[in-house]
């Protein structure tokens, strides 16, 4: 494959990436409220189970995501520190948010360990990971003012 082919096929699957995203925000903006409704209606207990868990991990990944956008905000505005010395030392953002995502699948990965024996204990951890998260992003959110 010569490199212009190469070229032309990275344009092309980049153009078809973002057509598709394209389309899939839209149906998800669209069909959201379908999603809830599904999501709460009453399932056999293995499907529930499934779904508690796959909630609790988008919990998780959501939540970690809006911890590191309000932290580069925070910290972009001069008003606030890492406190993690871990990720503290990374000053770059894209390095910053690459140890946060590295963070995350490795915490994600330790619950999943967990999840065969003890499902409740697996959805109560993400939730309460995704919780304490979720308050450190607000609290960026109004250091960062």
């Amino acid at each position: 494959m010569t490199l212009r082919e190469k070229a032309e096929t990275l344009a092309f699957s980049s153009a078809l990436g973002v057509l598709l995203f394209a389309a899939i925000a839209r149906i998800v903006r669209v069909a959201l409220p379908a999603l809830v409704i599904l999501l709460v209606l009453p399932a056999p207990l293995a499907a529930q189970s499934a779904r508690v868990q796959t909630l609790a991990e988008w919990s998780v990944l959501g939540a970690h995501a809006l911890d590191a956008a309000s932290t580069q905000r925070c910290l972009g505005s001069g008003r606030c520190r890492e406190a993690n010395p871990y990720l503290a030392r990374f000053d770059q953002p894209v390095a910053f948010t690459g140890a946060k995502v590295g963070l995350a699948w490795v915490q994600l990965w330790a619950v999943r360990k967990i999840r065969p024996s003890h499902p409740r204990l697996a959805a109560v951890v993400n939730f309460g990971i995704a919780g304490g998260f979720a308050a450190l992003a607000i609290r960026n959110e109004r250091d960062g003012r």
